[in-house]
């Protein structure tokens, strides 16, 4: 995914043989996408371990309450990985504007923002796909309205009770 973010001007995503998106991806990020990653890292002092997990823990309720819905995806050895479930670009200003203003008093040492990859958007849309085996049993007309007549005359015909097992599953 990493080459297509840099070779390709405009990107189609396709979902069981239809085009499901088109264009660059700057507008797939901004339509599709789930919102921002903050990730910061948090200056540890060397001699108390109490102290730097009370400010990482700090940190962490202050932009877990400012900014909803948000996520704690990870919290480990100073480094704060938090995924912000909104994807305005307004969010974006307050959100710099947050973390400049209490970077003094929660020692951050960097921070990055970032919007969701263009790998994330496209699992989004694989996880839409049909199996292609449902797909081979709904071209040959075993589900749908065509059948439920049959069903119901030959209940127990052998094919019909295979797809029942298959639809009961």
């Amino acid at each position: 995914m990493d080459e297509t973010e840099v070779l390709c001007t405009n990107i189609g995503i396709m979902v069981n043989g239809e085009l499901k998106c088109l264009g660059s991806l700057q507008h797939l990020k901004s339509k599709y996408g789930e919102g921002y990653t903050l990730l910061v890292k948090i200056k540890f002092s060397d001699s108390n371990e109490d102290s730097n997990r009370e400010k990482v823990n700090k940190f962490t309720s202050f932009i877990l309450n400012e900014f909803r819905p948000s996520i704690l995806k990870e919290s480990r050895d100073g480094f704060v990985n938090i995924h912000i479930n909104d994807n305005s670009t307004a969010l974006l200003s307050n959100l710099f504007s947050s973390v400049e203003n209490c970077k003094q008093r929660f020692e951050i040492e960097y921070y990055v923002v970032t919007q969701t990859k263009l790998e994330q958007i496209f699992l989004n849309f694989a996880s839409k796909q049909i199996d292609p085996e449902s797909r081979v049993l709904k071209s040959r007309g075993l589900f749908g309205t065509c059948c439920s007549e049959k069903k119901k005359d030959k209940k127990e015909d052998g094919d019909f009770k295979i797809i029942d097992d298959i639809l009961n599953f």
